[in-house]
């Protein structure tokens, strides 16, 4: 016979956040390619995810979780408010079907008063090829929020488990 546990164990569950921004990249290059995704909470909350793969060689995932320090948070406030990017609106491609993109990728969710605002910028943005869609707008008006997601939460990545990638869909 078994003894009932003293104390009920306890259930974690993730509490829902809202997210204050959520960006997925692909980069693709001759030699390389990296991939990257950030999930930043409206109260500092991070998740940013890492692959990266040299030609030939294996994929290398780092997985970083914290806060950001009030300063951080209201830099990162500040990029998301600048005017060349709050602008932008999203366009569908031809026809509303599902089209092959091509170049680097940026897609960013940042939460807005009016509501989310989902765009696509690419560094092929205004090219267009045939059936391949370019995005809304170019990649380099979102240079100063890939640099601070890099710098910022990116360089505190280490090497991590391959089975903790969530692909930035919620928070720990």
């Amino acid at each position: 016979m078994r003894a009932p546990q003293l104390v009920p164990s306890a259930t974690t569950a993730t509490v829902p956040v809202r997210p204050m921004l959520r960006a997925y990249s692909v980069e693709v290059k001759t030699s390389d390619a990296r991939q990257f995704c950030a999930l930043v909470a409206e109260n500092g909350r991070y998740r940013y995810e890492d692959r990266y793969q040299r030609s030939g060689k294996a994929v290398s995932t780092r997985i970083s979780t914290g806060v950001l320090k009030s300063d951080e948070l209201q830099r990162l406030r500040t990029i998301l408010d600048n005017p060349a990017l709050a602008k932008i609106q999203h366009r569908e491609p031809r026809g509303s079907a599902p089209v092959p993109i091509l170049g680097d990728m940026l897609n960013l969710t940042i939460a807005r008063p009016a509501g989310e605002q989902n765009i696509i910028l690419s560094s092929r943005f205004g090219r267009q090829f045939g059936i391949f869609y370019a995005g809304d707008a170019d990649a380099a008006v979102a240079r100063d929020l890939t640099k601070f997601l890099k710098g910022e939460i990116g360089n505190n990545t280490g090497p991590s488990d391959k089975s903790a990638r969530n692909d930035c869909t919620e928070l720990p």
